[in-house]
């Protein structure tokens, strides 16, 4: 699959891949506070190659490969968000994300409730999505009734 890119009036066709290659640069060189973490994100390139050559261009204080404990670099990346850090925490697949749920819909989504107001703070999270006998989709809604 391809989507357009119309740039300078040009209209040009990228893979979702690439998009999302380029729209991590682009935050990536726009704003030092950002930075990308998850399982095999650096030296890898990630399991879909989406941040392949990130790791040269903006370094392992930007670019960090974590261990396999989702629910421990997901903590990881709420207390960075906490400090004003703009952290983008890819999780391999989403179903993996289950193994992160209680940071996700019991810290992170609280956060602002809980500090009276005072925690306006953001963090992305980056999952693909592949379909295999209906393995995501429950969990997708899941993720999407806890962001209310």
């Amino acid at each position: 699959m391809a989507i357009e890119n119309h740039i300078n009036s040009k209209s040009i066709q990228i893979s979702y891949r690439e998009a999302l290659k380029q729209g991590l640069q682009e935050v990536l060189r726009n704003d030092d506070r950002v930075f990308l973490m998850g399982e095999d994100v650096g030296h890898y390139g990630g399991a879909f190659a989406v941040s392949k050559g990130l790791l040269q261009e903006f370094g392992e204080d930007r670019i960090m490969d974590v261990p396999l404990s989702e629910s421990g670099f997901v903590g990881a990346g709420i207390g960075a968000a906490i400090t004003g850090m703009k952290p983008i925490v890819e999780v391999m697949t989403i179903n993996f994300s289950l193994l992160a749920l209680d940071q996700i819909v019991n810290n992170a989504a609280t956060l602002l409730h809980m500090s009276g107001i005072r925690m306006r703070r953001r963090c992305r999270w980056e999952c693909r999505c592949w379909r295999a006998a209906g393995r995501a989709d429950f969990i997708a809604s899941w993720l999407k009734a806890a962001k209310r």
